[in-house]
């Protein structure tokens, strides 16, 4: 496989990853809809895939067509629903209105303005241990659970979390507007994106330009292939854009990780958009993580070294790597250092500190022996180029999202 086919082959698997998610209606919800907290058996539970890249709003418009209104149409036909069937504006009538859907994990209220994948990492990869529910009774369940028994297939407690189906609480009324933003609508969502999208291309190129002419076409395009989740309209339009374009070879670090200053690969990013997540830590705010946002260069400047003479040789840099970039935040917020080396033993070496090359080893701390990175649903090494991430593993919003949690 060429370079360029193992690229887009990684673009191809980032974007298309998706989550199954089991929705389950919170029971207030169920007694207005029905008069009754529980559902029939076809009705308790909702499956669908949420696509890591994309955002829960986006599936509100399925969900409501393809399990609430049916679920009040079967009412309906009991003879226990307040609509008629033959309304041309059912969901107006029924008073399901989609900009108050919120979603519900774990006791938390889900910000729906963040990808449904980094959600994913926030709350159930890095988050706490999901409250136990009650035995599943949905016809589908069932017969899961029937097949398991007959080909006597018993669930690994240890990867469970990570191959069972993802349990929302989906609430259709209350709004937790203390919580999480009022309204999500599509429109919101996409001005919210649009947004992010030129602060994004301003910390990469200086400036939002690449974004601010988009023509109405293709911002429309864009738009589209985001709601639509059309994987080759949204890399036409984000190519079009300037971004993602690093062509360096990554297979020539190994042999050469300095680069002298007329080495410097062309279209290199003033900076690369980062933002962390660090989960864990009580002590941050009632969401359990607390959100830092830092651009961060693509490359560093070497330990200048002097010749023979005293005289400085030509400059030398190295790619910024995960390590150098989140290091660097937490030596520079007082706030957050503390907290990410609360009640941790500081060594006075690292392992690697009498290696001149290593990007540990100006530090004294390994803050990586406490905490495990997670970006796009998979386990990062500090020693990746902070570049190749953004090349391959940023979100649709061109941002590096990158979930820190303590380890288990």
């Amino acid at each position: 496989m060429s370079k360029g086919q193992l690229s887009q082959e990684i673009e191809k698997r980032i974007y298309e990853a998706a989550i199954p998610i089991r929705l389950r209606l919170d029971p207030t919800d169920s007694i207005e809809l029905t008069s009754t907290p529980s559902l029939p058996s076809h009705f308790q539970t909702f499956h669908i895939l949420g696509h890591r890249n994309s955002y829960f709003p986006f599936l509100f418009s399925k969900i409501k067509e393809q399990w609430l209104i049916p679920l009040l149409l079967l009412e309906n036909n009991a003879g226990t629903s307040k609509f008629s069937s033959k309304s041309h504006n059912i969901d107006q009538e029924l008073g399901i209105r989609e900009n108050e859907f919120w979603l519900e994990y774990n006791g938390t209220p889900l910000k729906w303005h963040y990808p449904i994948g980094l959600l994913y990492d926030i709350e159930v990869k890095a988050g706490k241990k999901p409250i136990i529910k009650e035995k599943p009774t949905s016809t589908l369940e069932a017969a899961i659970e029937s097949h398991m028994k007959t080909h006597n297939i018993t669930k690994n407690e240890k990867n469970l979390p990570l191959s069972s189906p993802w349990d929302l609480v989906l609430h259709l009324r209350k709004y937790p507007n203390d919580k999480i933003i009022k309204s999500p609508s599509i429109d919101l969502l996409k001005s919210m994106y649009m947004f992010s999208l030129k602060e994004a291309d301003f910390i990469r190129h200086g400036s939002s330009k690449r974004v601010m002419e988009l023509s109405k076409i293709d911002q429309t395009e864009l738009l589209d292939g985001l709601s639509t989740h059309k994987m080759s309209t949204f890399i036409l339009v984000r190519h079009l854009l300037g971004l993602y374009a690093s062509k360096f070879d990554w297979s020539a670090i190994e042999s050469s990780p300095t680069l002298k200053s007329d080495k410097i690969p062309l279209g290199l990013p003033k900076a690369i958009p980062v933002k962390l997540y660090f989960n864990g830590s009580d002590s941050f705010s009632e969401d359990r993580y607390v959100v830092f946002q830092a651009p961060v260069s693509p490359i560093q400047n070497t330990i200048p070294i002097n010749n023979i003479f005293g005289e400085p040789q030509p400059s030398e840099y190295r790619f910024t790597t995960l390590f150098d970039a989140i290091d660097s935040l937490i030596n520079e917020n007082n706030s957050l250092h503390n907290v990410i080396y609360k009640n941790i033993t500081q060594p006075s070496t690292l392992p690697n500190s009498n290696s001149q090359g290593s990007p540990m080893a100006h530090n004294s701390s390994n803050w990586t022996t406490f905490w495990d990175c997670t970006l796009q649903g998979i386990d990062l090494s500090p020693n990746i180029p902070l570049l190749w991430l953004s090349d391959n593993l940023s979100y649709p919003d061109s941002f590096l999202h990158i979930v820190l949690s303590k380890k288990k």
